[in-house]
């Protein structure tokens, strides 16, 4: 049997992958629907899929089974936005009923969202867009902390078993954790808050990860090289002045690759801190 570490909002284990403030999870829109009439529009989705294994980082991820239950039944402020974009508002699960209703519900399948849309020009684009399949994943969001995990013993896994608290689900362009510049540079900020409170990490270790952080700016780094110096090799040179799209799309792999080395670095080193 495999030895999981069970943390949750008053447990934490330093040895666990840094997390952003805010955490966002994604799954494909192919369920969405609109309703509308003479008095209502209405969108049906499904913000998050159970017991699907999803890379996230430097760790695999699921979501288990009920594990919205808490949330729901608690009475949860929760907003539906475009983007996570408090500006564009359509619902919130404070409103009872009408338009600006937002009800939260777990199936079989996952975190089912249905919502009478507030009649706005977002609403009505909103509609446009995902009959369009330009706008075709459904996401949700939740405060760093609000949540039990089980993590495998080597923090390559993490199964979440409940959500205390969400802030928002919402229809976004494309996936809210897949190395976007915005939550890269989230990590970048979680991990160096990690290695900032820990004292037990090595003088001459620090200075390593937080050089290697300090040097994270995807508008001017070549990402192959922080990858390169994250795994230990040699300085290589810069990116070619005449890089290709698929030169650049690689480098975008190789900078979130080099994010994820970094925090192993810096597990690994607690880990051996721990056996001593």
């Amino acid at each position: 049997m495999e030895t999981t570490v069970t943390t949750t909002s008053n447990i934490s284990s330093t040895l666990a992958p840094a997390l952003p403030e805010v955490e966002r999870r994604s799954a494909s829109l192919e369920q969405a629907e609109f309703r509308e009439s003479s008095d209502k529009m209405v969108f049906e989705g499904r913000a998050a899929v159970f017991n699907e294994w999803a890379k996230i980082g430097s760790f695999e991820e699921r979501i288990m089974r009920g594990a919205f239950h808490k949330a729901i039944n608690r009475g949860t402020d929760v907003v539906f936005a475009l983007n996570h974009n408090l500006d564009f508002t359509m619902a919130r699960s404070t409103v009872e009923e009408g338009p600006g209703s937002l009800v939260l519900s777990e199936s079989g399948k996952g975190l089912e969202v249905y919502a009478e849309l507030a009649p706005t020009s977002t609403a009505r684009d909103l509609k446009v867009l995902v009959e369009a399949r330009v706008i075709n994943e459904m996401s949700f969001s939740w405060p760093r902390g609000a949540s039990v995990d089980e993590w495998s013993a080597d923090y390559t896994k993490r199964s979440i078993s409940e959500f205390t608290d969400l802030i928002d689900v919402s229809p976004v362009v494309g996936p809210a954790y897949a190395g976007t510049s915005a939550s890269m540079r989230d990590l970048v900020g979680a991990l160096a808050d990690q290695i900032h409170r820990d004292s037990s990490i090595p003088g001459e270790e620090r200075e390593k990860l937080e050089g290697l952080l300090a040097q994270y700016d995807p508008s001017t780094l070549y990402p192959g090289e922080l990858h390169r110096q994250a795994e230990g090799q040699e300085q290589a040179g810069t990116a070619p002045e005449d890089e290709t799209e698929e030169e650049t799309d690689r480098d975008d792999s190789l900078g979130r690759q080099a994010l994820a080395a970094v925090e192993r670095r810096l597990i690994d080193i607690r880990l051996k801190g721990a056996l001593r």
